[in-house]
């Protein structure tokens, strides 16, 4: 919570001694006269000096009741109190600014006391600030008339009119300070606590301020982006780079003060910490709604235990977290579920679920335990991915007591372990599941959708794939990685939970949609006249009888036979009619799916997940983005050593992505670096990398003449390793060659000589995951650091390693 200081004048806060006049009790009011009067009689001549006995002037309490005539009749007077400093340095303007007296302020001005509307009190408050605070916009319009400068001065403590009139919540003061010109330097500016005005408007939940500043910088700082691209433009090449880097860094200063999410190096928190601390969700969406809250979300991303623990209410609606923080959110739910730290590497191995693949049947697998020799087949069976993975084939259920384990994937024959293979193995396995030929789903407009005849095209054990693919579906949730394959809105509402919708049924049938949308706009007397019930005769029904296989009516609810469709039931019998035909054949499906889902979400985290997460959000943390976003991709690249960002071959390496690989080729570029074809729901800023940690896509620099050869990965690391080319066109031509070529991992790639002038060639010596380069597997596993400082060690080795070979034919992935 946000604690404006006391001045250093005093032991008081601002709201203990907003005005010593309120605190007192009020004098005799002076009558009102006519400006022709003569000076004031001896009764009123009493009653100024009790008033100034208590250190309260005539002129003063004139201001206090708003007596315009009684001021002027102070000035016949008494001239000198028109501008006379009260108690705590109080001015009759600055008593006439507080109660909202614009008159008053007019009249001083009119009197010769126009210095009293820019002067300060003890605390160097103007009346512009009294009048900020209290709300009196009329006031503030007259002061800017005849002292224009009070409006953006500040006060002991640093405020501004604006910063009062935010945490006192006035919109309207704060427009005001923007149509008169105050926006132009205090709208943004910290005070002395290094609190912003949005940061007090954001504590006390003030959401009609947080727009009226948004409004006014959105008026004031584009211009200012505009002009710093344009000084940017006009720089000479020598200055060019540090004209761009400031530019970068100004540029996104005044991003973050447009959104209202700028924080001064010295405050620690931004203002949509500051709503969310108070619990005032209104001023928070109003932050999430401009991109106030993306600071806020980085940080709850960085510690996601505290969304549980401190702000439970930003999983009530989905727009609360953006998806990096929801995806961080449910990680940490799941990580608690499988109890393991990743932390501790011996820990995490002894829970986690190791697995040894055939590339050519990847749903044939080898459990490989502790003490067994990696990548050796078969020692504990050929027990197949449903028994590998707790899946009973003869239910389609998981079974009993199945505990949610990490999963570490190795391929027969290959010297290879790391991340990556779990990432390929996920993409190659549900892809063999989804395959048509299998005959579990068939395709829809928005995606994959169980086949309702699944058991005849793929067998009685049927529903064993999909709980299979449910439990690939829950590891993939909890490695934070994806499955590459989109499933339809309406079947992944059926599995979390989701209700559906009438207008569901348009991705499945759009003709049916059509024409039974035509309901809603029947008169009642047709729509009578059909004699429709809650009830799907044997025609329109999915679901068949067990012993004859023919379609049988099916109620839509209890008793629908008998109650008819009018126009007042009719949404309820679209929306109870969609059900029956995206779910009434595909239960049993979608129960098996559910059920290995279960393991890893129960039905409170699903819970839990429904209110913050939409479908496609869902759909976004399973499948991942469809389409890549080279500039995104960009954006996030590191290189090695980093100085080579700006070389030529870089520049042509995304000119080739951008320009001239297809959007196919671009995914299998992802896959060859990553192990992945789809990038992560978040973007490239979220690629997993090395033992479950966020690694960015890095190019790494091939020094040393060797043009001939190919470019290599690293996919666990997510490094592309990229030789200096000669041209543009000979990189573009590697490049491919390369796609077309990798093959599995591999410890090292050899070519094979085809003709008689190619010779065979050795390509680095690469792990994925684990470089060991040629070395042989110590006989005792590595540490992680250890791992590490070889990978290291042997990529140095490999940046000064010369080759003269001019080509290489069979590129391989590491």
């Amino acid at each position: 919570m946000l604690q404006r200081p006391c001045p250093p004048t005093t032991p008081q806060t601002r709201s203990q001694s907003r005005l010593l006049s309120r605190s007192l009790p009020p004098p005799p009011l002076l009558a009102p006269l006519p400006p022709a009067t003569p000076p004031l009689p001896s009764a009123s001549s009493a009653a100024a000096l009790d008033a100034g006995i208590r250190g309260l002037s005539p002129a003063h309490e004139a201001c206090r009741v708003g007596d315009v005539l009684s001021l002027r009749a102070v000035c016949l007077d008494h001239h000198h109190s028109l501008s006379a400093a009260g108690p705590a340095g109080l001015t009759p303007a600055h008593i006439a600014a507080f109660e909202g007296h614009a008159s008053c302020l007019r009249a001083l001005h009119e009197l010769g006391a126009a210095a009293s509307l820019s002067a300060t009190d003890e605390y160097a408050r103007t009346p512009a600030h009294l009048a900020a605070e209290e709300g009196h916009a009329d006031c503030l319009r007259v002061l800017h008339k005849y002292a224009s400068l009070s409006l953006t001065s500040a006060d002991t403590i640093g405020s501004t009119p604006v910063h009062l009139a935010a945490e006192a919540g006035h919109a309207g003061c704060i427009r005001a300070l923007f149509e008169l010109g105050g926006h132009t330097t205090s709208f943004a500016v910290p005070d002395g606590s290094d609190f912003t005005p949005a940061h007090y408007a954001a504590q006390n939940g003030h959401s009609d301020c947080l727009r009226a500043l948004h409004q006014a910088l959105t008026a004031v700082i584009p211009p200012q982006l505009s002009a710093l691209r344009r000084i940017s433009a006009t720089a000479t090449a020598r200055a060019r780079p540090q004209a761009s880097a400031w530019q970068t860094v100004r540029s996104e200063e005044l991003r973050a003060k447009l959104s209202l999410s700028w924080c001064p190096p010295g405050c620690l928190g931004s203002p949509a910490e500051a709503a969310c601390t108070n619990g005032h969700k209104a001023a928070f969406r109003v932050l999430a709604g401009i991109g106030g809250a993306v600071r806020f979300w980085e940080k709850l991303a960085g510690s996601p235990g505290r969304i549980d623990t401190d702000f439970p209410w930003l999983l009530s609606d989905p727009s609360l977290l953006n998806l990096r923080a929801k995806r961080a959110w449910l990680h940490a739910c799941l990580d608690a579920l499988v109890g393991c730290n990743a932390a501790l590497a011996m820990e995490r191995d002894a829970l986690t679920l190791q697995l040894v693949a055939r590339r050519s049947s990847p749903l044939d697998v080898s459990e490989w335990r502790p003490g067994d020799r990696k990548g050796e087949w078969g020692r504990h069976g050929d027990v197949g991915a449903c028994a590998a993975l707790s899946v009973d084939e003869a239910t389609g259920r998981p079974f009993s007591g199945t505990a949610a384990t990490a999963l570490d994937v190795r391929y027969q024959g290959e010297a290879a372990a790391g991340d990556a293979l779990r990432r390929e193995w996920f993409e190659q396995a549900t892809a063999e599941m989804v395959d048509p030929r299998r005959g579990l789903f068939l395709a829809s407009q928005d995606g994959l959708r169980p086949n309702p005849h699944s058991a005849s095209s793929a067998g009685e054990d049927h529903l064993s794939y999909f709980a299979l693919l449910g439990r690939i579906c829950g590891l993939a949730l909890y490695h934070r990685e994806t499955v590459g394959v989109a499933w339809s809105h309406a079947f992944l509402k059926a599995v979390f939970g989701y209700p559906l919708n009438f207008d569901d049924l348009a991705s499945v049938d759009p003709a049916l949609h059509q024409s039974q949308r035509t309901l809603l706009a029947m008169p009642a007397e047709e729509l009578g006249a059909m004699c429709l019930c809650f009830e799907v005769d044997g025609d329109e029904a999915v679901v068949y009888e067990e012993s004859s296989k023919r379609r049988r009516a099916t109620e839509l609810k209890p008793g629908g036979v008998d109650e008819p469709v009018t126009a007042a039931n009719v949404e309820e019998y679209l929306r109870l009619y969609a059900q029956h035909k995206l779910l009434g054949a595909v239960e049993p499906q979608v129960a098996a799916f559910r059920a290995g889902l279960a393991v890893f979400l129960d039905g409170r985290l699903l819970a839990s997940l429904r209110t913050c997460c939409t479908v496609a959000e869902v759909q976004l943390l399973l499948c991942g983005e469809a389409a890549i976003d080279v500039d995104d991709w960009e954006r996030h690249t590191r290189y090695d050593p980093p100085e080579y960002a700006h070389s030529r071959g870089v520049a042509w390496f995304w000119r080739a992505v951008r320009d001239h690989l297809t959007e196919a080729e671009r995914a299998q570029l992802l896959f060859f670096a990553t192990g992945a074809t789809r990038p992560p729901a978040t973007g490239f800023a979220s690629l997993m990398g090395y033992r479950g940690a966020e690694q960015r896509f890095t190019v790494a620099c091939i020094g040393g003449g060797a043009t001939g050869r190919l470019p290599t990965a690293s996919a666990c690391f997510n490094r592309l390793y990229l030789p200096e080319y000669c041209c543009e066109a000979h990189l573009r031509a590697k490049l491919r060659l390369a796609l077309a070529g990798a093959r599995g991992f591999h410890e090292a790639a050899v070519a094979q000589p085809t003709t008689g002038t190619e010779v065979t060639v050795q390509a680095p010596r690469r792990f994925w995951g684990v470089d060991l380069g040629g070395w042989r597997v110590p006989s005792r596993k590595l540490t992680c650091a250890e791992r590490l400082r070889s990978y290291e060690r042997r990529v140095s080795t490999l940046r000064h390693t010369k080759s003269t070979t001019p080509s290489c034919r069979v590129p391989q992935r590491d």
